[in-house]
């Protein structure tokens, strides 16, 4: 689902998930001026620690109909944060990450924050996309 960055397009069971690096391996701040510039002021130790190799900042969306398969992070040395983008209105269906036994839905504006070293799974049921902003840091 991408070309830089870690590698987990194979959980991709149905639909379209594509992300953007915008930190971090493969990172194409370039496509994204505003943000990227606006990462560096808020978040300035997150975005060196991606640059030193230790985490990345990726710009996640999702299709309607979308599923990525029960999979995790080979290590629990890092954290993940999603910032809900767009997301899709509750009442339009399921669009929700389930992390260990309980399942989650992003809100835009909020924060979810999980080891992704358990396991999780993803699935967009709506007819809208659904967009994050994600962050793995150590």
């Amino acid at each position: 689902h991408r070309s830089g960055g870690q590698r987990d397009g194979d959980v991709l069971t149905a639909g379209d998930w594509r992300e953007q690096v915008l930190f971090g391996s493969g990172a194409k701040p370039e496509l994204a001026p505003k943000t990227t510039e606006l990462l560096r002021q808020l978040l300035p130790t997150a975005v060196r620690l991606c640059e030193a190799g230790a985490g990345e900042v990726v710009f996640s969306r999702m299709s309607p109909g979308t599923k990525v398969a029960t999979h995790c992070a080979p290590t629990n040395l890092r954290l993940t944060a999603h910032l809900g983008l767009v997301v899709p209105a509750e009442d339009d269906g399921k669009c929700e990450i389930r992390v260990g036994p309980t399942w989650r839905r992003w809100s835009e504006g909020k924060v979810l924050v999980f080891d992704d070293s358990f396991e999780h799974e993803v699935v967009n049921a709506t007819q809208a996309q659904r967009v994050v902003l994600l962050i793995r840091f150590i």
